[in-house]
């Protein structure tokens, strides 16, 4: 069922898996687990994707009352009837059991013009990241790009098929360099 689901949920244009999942375009809430010292990465992340914007069509901002401490209300599932009208999230947070970042795209049900829609979007990215700057920055970039409907690339050198390398302690094992957005990048997000 779950082979099928992601089947039904994506397509693949210009080398990537798109979901075919229409999301939100909400800003982003900042949840009190990120420190402030992840916050110029995210900014920077922000800034950086938003820069391409007259190309891709889409962007992205921080919520200007961004600070949430509480988590989100669980979702109702699609026998409790989730409408268009369901309040959707964006929720960036921070947890000490994640090894490097993940997306989680939730409440996904059939909308009334036969789309997938999506009412919430979580971005967890790992408490390790400290001392890593450059390591935030591809981590969030690649979750971000989740977040705007794409999955994994087969191109190389693409944020998108991109791998993190942790020492034995989970940390990262090298801070060297920041992800640049790739041709193919641009055209996948383009596509969506």
């Amino acid at each position: 069922m779950k082979q099928l689901l992601t089947l039904i949920l994506s397509k693949i244009i210009a080398g990537y898996n798109l979901m075919n999942v229409e999301i939100p375009n909400l800003p982003y809430l900042i949840h009190t687990s990120v420190p402030d010292s992840y916050l110029p990465e995210i900014y920077s992340v922000i800034n950086d994707f938003n820069r391409y914007s007259s190309f891709h069509k889409k962007y992205a901002e921080i919520s200007p009352s961004s600070t949430v401490s509480e988590g989100i209300s669980p979702l109702k599932t699609v026998s409790e009837g989730i409408t268009e009208q369901t309040i959707a999230c964006h929720l960036i947070k921070v947890t000490p059991f994640e090894l490097s970042g993940s997306s989680k795209i939730e409440g996904v049900y059939m909308g009334k013009k036969n789309q997938w829609l999506s009412a919430n979007v979580t971005i967890s990215l790992s408490d390790k990241f400290e001392n890593y700057p450059n390591t935030l920055y591809n981590v969030f970039l690649h979750e971000l790009l989740h977040t705007k409907g794409l999955y994994h690339s087969k191109e190389s050198r693409s944020v998108m098929n991109s791998t993190l390398i942790l020492n034995s302690n989970f940390y990262p094992e090298y801070d060297s360099f920041k992800y640049v957005f790739t041709y193919n990048d641009l055209l996948g997000l383009r596509a969506y």
